[in-house]
């Protein structure tokens, strides 16, 4: 039996070296990044797991959302702790189960379990807000939840008002 993925957000079984999810979340594509997701032999996944769009209604983020095709572009953000690099899209959050990078956010109480979204398309970056409790803010002006918003190089991204990163394009 082959090892795959399990997209926490629409239940398909992705292949182990996908990057993103390749299911479906009602007509739209899922897209969520899968990296974070553990490795399972699909013969010890139970019935219910499928690819019926199992998503969390909550959840409204996916990198496909925004216009055009998700690119695999490097990037960074420059954070208390040090440098996060991601390939395409980040989730942040505290929330293990939805943002696979959640275990830096752990400690930082005031960003929600699943806070904000960002990535590439159209070789351009952008920024959303996932309806967060405390709310993204991009150069001191709040992101409006649900919305994207363009990134570029050098700007501060703060997820709550005391989580301050910097975001950078390209490796670090």
């Amino acid at each position: 039996m082959a090892r795959v993925r399990v997209c926490k957000f629409c239940g398909h079984k992705n292949a182990a070296d996908e990057l993103f999810c390749q299911g479906q979340s009602g007509s739209a594509d899922c897209g969520v990044s899968v990296t974070g997701f553990p490795l399972v032999e699909e013969s010890e996944i139970d019935s219910s797991h499928s690819d019926e769009g199992t998503r969390d209604p909550g959840f409204d983020g996916t990198v496909r959302e925004v216009s055009g095709e998700v690119r695999d572009e490097l990037a960074h953000l420059e954070c208390p702790w040090g440098l996060l690099p991601f390939v395409g899209s980040l989730s942040v959050g505290r929330d293990p189960g939805l943002c696979p990078e959640a275990e830096h956010f752990a400690s930082f109480m005031t960003v929600s379990g699943i806070h904000a979204r960002i990535c590439c398309a159209d070789e351009n970056w952008f920024v959303r807000d996932l309806g967060s409790t405390n709310g993204t803010y991009l150069n001191g002006v709040q992101v409006n939840a649900d919305e994207d918003v363009s990134l570029s190089d050098g700007d501060q991204v703060h997820f709550s008002r005391s989580f301050r990163a910097v975001f950078r394009i390209g490796g670090a």
